[in-house]
């Protein structure tokens, strides 16, 4: 008979382990967590559009004046002199180049987006299990059990 034998009492340190472990297994595998994360980021950034986003960036005065400063770098760099002796000024790349910039950011939006929204590109699920399994919460913390009114056991 368990009732009264202090059997639980005694045991409840293998047997908090043994129900931290079997959730764990069961709830928090790890290509679970890894197919739970993915649909959860998939879900936050269903409405995000990266295409306008990007050209939203790329319209504004900040993206511009990244690009004139750029352009100056370039002008100051060994590799552009020969163009400056040719009479090509940076400044006036710019009409060339932001067309590109606009073609490649609006093209490669969809490919940050996919690399953004997977799991094994973002977290790595061994770290995220490992800092459930760390977790201490109220059912797996140290507890302290009353015995009767004059005795208390620490596990």
């Amino acid at each position: 008979m368990i009732y009264g034998s202090g059997v639980i009492p005694i045991q409840y340190v293998a047997i908090r382990e043994t129900v931290k472990d079997t959730i764990m297994t069961t709830f928090f595998d790890p290509a679970f967590l890894e197919q739970y994360i993915g649909n959860k980021l998939k879900d936050v950034s269903g409405e995000f559009d990266p295409v306008e986003q990007v050209k939203k960036m790329l319209d504004s005065s900040e993206f511009e004046e990244t690009l004139d400063e750029k352009l100056k770098d370039l002008a100051k760099a060994p590799a552009f002199q020969p163009m400056l002796a040719m009479g090509i000024q940076a400044s006036s790349l710019k009409s060339i180049v932001k067309p590109f910039i606009n073609d490649l950011g609006t093209g490669a939006a969809p490919i940050l987006l996919d690399k953004l929204t997977d799991p094994a590109v973002i977290v790595d699920i061994d770290i995220v299990r490992n800092e459930i399994e760390e977790c201490r919460c109220m059912c797996c913390s140290p507890v302290v059990l009353r015995l009767d009114s004059h005795q208390r056991l620490q596990l």
